[in-house]
């Protein structure tokens, strides 16, 4: 026989959800009841194996993460939208105790980082945004990685890493994923005496050896905390369906001495599928359509949650398979947490805090580098003017909490007790990002995603979120004559004249360069950003701090650029010296209004004060779908072929069980594709797709 010690839901304190066996005689307490019950336990001398494991949770929780985008590959140029889901490792419940993720995209052949963004959690702790595409990206697969600063602490293969496909104006095959979810779901007994295996819907454990004490069997991960007496030779017999779906440790234990006896990882098969409807009636060109969606459980009960919801055009995106799902992320990934270290107490070092707040640190000294007694600090954020000073006492160090969206300079300045600057020095501390080991993915052809590629050079406007695109005009009259301005007075191939429209309606520099087919790369070191292969002068000036002018300069201040690609001869005439593989870098000439300057944050300021520029959030940015409210459709002349047609982070699903959501149908769209990812609210991990037509 065996029995069931106890059970306890800890909802209320840190989420474990902790399922009951229906085959067991369990005790169901509230979370008020369980601290009476730990207490009790702790006053008698005992401490259970479970009481352990809760406070190692509660002392060292931990995050899984997903990545979803809209669709699983896109054409250069556009625009990618994404939800990063966050939840606790041990209970597989959405949280946002870290307010912040990070967000990279990597080129997998190159091993470089291109781009970086922080995305703060909303109201709901929810986390989207997205990621512009530059036009010039080479095909092929790169790679998404997402993490929190507290996932740092621990090994980097536990961030969620996506494969990315990008494809341009030739034929590219979709990817296909280092990760085999057969060999996950089905681990062997690698020679451990603690046998496990799954037979009529039931997990059988038993161990063979000739062990005659009695041993507490344990049963953890994808939300399951159970411990269970083991009776030496005994089977136990488990209803799956009682399980929480996913990867789950089983490890005996021996109770004195806390220590693993024998353990082994098993995949729990979702027994407790979701049930997913989406219905409406597809309509005309440019008509609204709306679709309701429904969510629930096979018992009929809501599964009420936020989940990430795309529409897109079924005839040119095709679900990829090869493309690891939220359920396959989050449940599939062996267990977080050492049996062996929650029982013996070994705490990981912990270097990173969970972040709930940007902050910038640094320190005040004078000149000989000792500390200045009764220092202030002054803080300026240059966007918004505000301005507050800081009595830092006898200590050196500080550490300030702002809120920094990206592209926020703030100055800095210390002071002396008596409002003396002189001798003065202020250091400001740099942030630091993880050396990722980035997969890599195989590639296998596949001719579905011509119709995509065709598709998607036809209409880009409809994704993009950098730039406005302006009314197509005519062209009168002579091609204006192009000014040169270089210090040599040569002819760009490629840049933008005065007056052009698209630096007006930039959002930023780096935008600018990115139509140019220029790649701009991140220091995993210091997070400075620098041009690949490219020498740039700004008013004929040569740049050396190119992070600077990328952080700091605003399209507004440009009157025109220049740009001479690599290996063009003209090159060497501007002192370009080829590398040693006789390859010449690019040049690149940017020109600034009359009036405007960059201030070079490290020139001779004094050095009590300080320019900060650090990564930023991301603003929140809204997708935009077009709308035709006009009965008559003719008057909207401009085509529409549009493959993301609706793409909402945030569908509430409610105590109906349902949601609707419209938007207008583009020329092509006849069949449609909706997908439905997220993390109910208790737990239940949903990844669903169907096809209206």
């Amino acid at each position: 026989m065996w029995y069931c010690r106890f059970t306890i839901l800890f909802k209320d304190i840190f989420y474990p959800l902790l399922f009951l066996l229906a085959a067991a005689p369990c005790v169901h307490i509230s979370a008020k009841s369980a601290l009476l019950l730990n207490s009790a336990i702790m006053e008698s001398g005992e401490e259970v194996v479970l009481e352990r494991i809760l406070n190692y949770y509660a002392t060292v929780p931990q995050e899984c993460i997903y990545i979803q985008t809209d669709k699983d590959y896109y054409a250069a140029g556009d625009t990618v939208w994404f939800r990063a889901h966050l939840v606790d490792a041990a209970t597989c419940v959405p949280v946002s105790r870290s307010q912040f993720v990070y967000v990279e995209l990597h080129d997998q052949k190159t091993d470089t980082l291109m781009q970086r963004i922080m995305v703060k959690a909303d109201d709901d702790g929810v986390f989207a945004n997205v990621l512009p595409l530059p036009k010039q990206m080479k095909s092929g697969v790169y790679t998404l990685a997402a993490y929190t600063q507290w996932m740092r602490n621990f090994p980097v293969e536990r961030f969620c890493y996506r494969p990315l496909t990008i494809v341009g104006h030739e034929m590219l095959s979709l990817p296909l994923t280092q990760h085999s979810l057969g060999e996950e779901k089905r681990k062997g007994n690698d020679g451990s005496p603690l046998l496990v295996g799954q037979r009529k819907g039931r997990l059988m454990i038993q161990l063979n050896d000739d062990r005659t004490d009695t041993l507490s069997c344990i049963l953890y991960g994808s939300g399951n905390l159970i411990e269970l007496t083991y009776i030496p030779r005994k089977v136990i017999s488990i209803d799956s369906k009682e399980l929480h779906p996913g990867m789950v440790t089983i490890a005996l234990v021996e109770r004195q001495a806390n220590t693993v006896i024998a353990g082994q990882d098993i995949y729990i098969e979702e027994s407790n599928d979701a049930v997913f409807n989406a219905y409406g009636k597809v309509p005309a060109a440019k008509s609204m359509m709306k679709v309701t969606i429904g969510l629930k459980d096979k018992s009929g009960l809501p599964l009420k949650g936020d989940y990430a919801v795309s529409v897109v055009d079924a005839d040119v995106i095709h679900p990829n398979t090869y493309v690891p799902n939220i359920c396959q992320t989050l449940l599939c990934h062996d267990n977080n947490y050492s049996l062996h270290d929650m029982l013996q107490g070994h705490y990981p070092d912990i270097t990173y805090p969970i972040q709930t707040q940007q902050l910038i640190t640094g320190r005040i000294k004078d000149a000989w580098g000792r500390r200045i007694k009764q220092s202030r600090l002054l803080l300026l954020n240059t966007r918004t003017g505000h301005r507050q000073e800081f009595e830092l006492g006898d200590s050196t160090r500080f550490a300030l909490a702002v809120d920094n969206p990206n592209g926020t300079t703030f100055q800095l300045e210390g002071i002396r007790g008596s409002g003396r600057t002189s001798f003065v020095e202020i250091q400001v501390d740099s942030l630091s990002f993880p050396k990722l080991l980035i997969p890599q993915y195989e590639m296998m052809n596949d001719s579905s995603i011509t119709a995509f590629v065709t598709q998607a050079q036809l209409q880009q406007m409809y994704s993009r979120a950098e730039y406005i695109e302006l009314p197509e005009v005519e062209k009168v009259g002579k091609k204006p004559q192009v000014q040169r301005r270089n210090m040599f007075f040569q002819e760009a191939p490629k840049g933008f004249k005065e007056d052009d429209p698209q630096i007006e309606h930039a959002i930023n520099i780096k935008s600018l360069l990115y139509r140019l087919g220029i790649r701009i790369g991140i220091d995993d070191s210091s997070g400075d950003e620098f041009l690949y292969n490219v020498n740039t002068f700004v008013d004929n000036v040569a740049v050396d701090d190119m992070d600077f002018v990328l952080k700091n300069l605003p399209p507004t201040d440009v009157s025109s650029i220049e740009y001479f690609p690599p290996n063009n001869p003209r090159n060497v005439i501007f002192g370009i010296r080829p590398d040693r593989m006789g390859n010449v870098p690019g040049v690149l000439f940017i020109f600034l209004k009359d009036g405007s300057e960059i201030v070079h944050s490290k020139g001779n300021r004094p050095l009590s004060m300080a320019t900060v520029r650090q990564l930023g959030y991301e603003p929140p940015i809204e997708f935009y779908s077009p709308q035709y409210p006009a009965a008559d459709k003719s008057q909207y002349t401009r085509p529409d072929y549009r493959t993301t047609l609706y793409w909402n982070p945030k569908v509430r699903i409610d105590e109906t069980g349902e949601a609707t959501v419209t938007f207008y149908a583009s020329d092509v769209s006849k069949r449609y594709l909706v997908t439905i990812e997220g993390v109910s609210d208790d737990g239940i991990v949903v990844s669903k797709q169907v096809v209206i037509e």
